[in-house]
């Protein structure tokens, strides 16, 4: 069924256009593992410099734990990217290294304005513009033809699982330190 539901949703390459290619293979690369790589660890070096160490490191565990767990992924189930793809891009594709990076990134931020920034606009207008650069980076992935539906939902899944369990994790460590200070 969901091969099936697979092929179906990659036929949105066939609304292919010289101006989507552009404007889809620009923002995937804008947003690619390795820009965000690079990114989190300019933001981390800013939160340090601020005094923000403990989010600059959540930034970077998460960062990490789930770039690794792509790759780990990516060699345990070797699903092959579909076949017409409009770029080219080496290596599996389950799940989409560029969905769970974007994800990671995203909601680590908007994780850590919920626990610093009381402003509720804030928080919500950057909740709003994670969740289009996910969804953006996912469609643009299979319009491109390098992923189906189902690896950009497991990146997407993926992402919020790590970002989850570090907060949790975060949150545990705050609760126990408090309880014991």
């Amino acid at each position: 069924i969901l091969w099936s539901f697979d092929q179906k949703i990659s036929s949105v390459t066939y609304l292919y256009t010289e101006r989507g290619l552009s404007i889809f293979s620009g923002l995937s690369n804008l947003v690619s593992p390795e820009v965000l790589i690079i990114t989190s660890l300019v933001f981390a070096s800013i939160l340090t410099i601020s005094k923000k160490k403990k989010w600059a490191i959540f930034l970077l565990i998460t960062m990490s734990i789930s770039m690794l767990s792509v790759i780990l992924l990516k060699e345990l189930f070797a699903i092959a990217r579909p076949d017409l793809s409009l770029i080219s891009e080496p290596g599996w594709g389950f799940p989409s290294g560029h969905t769970t990076a974007v994800a990671v990134f995203f909601f680590s931020i908007l994780f850590a304005l919920e626990e610093t920034v009381r402003d509720f606009r804030l928080v919500f207008l950057w909740g709003f513009i994670s969740f289009v650069f996910v969804f953006a980076i996912g469609f643009s992935r299979v319009y491109l033809g390098v992923h189906w539906f189902s690896d950009v939902v497991a990146g997407f899944a993926l992402g919020v699982f790590w970002v989850t369990l570090v907060a949790l994790i975060y949150e545990k460590i705050h609760e126990l330190q408090t309880t014991h200070s």
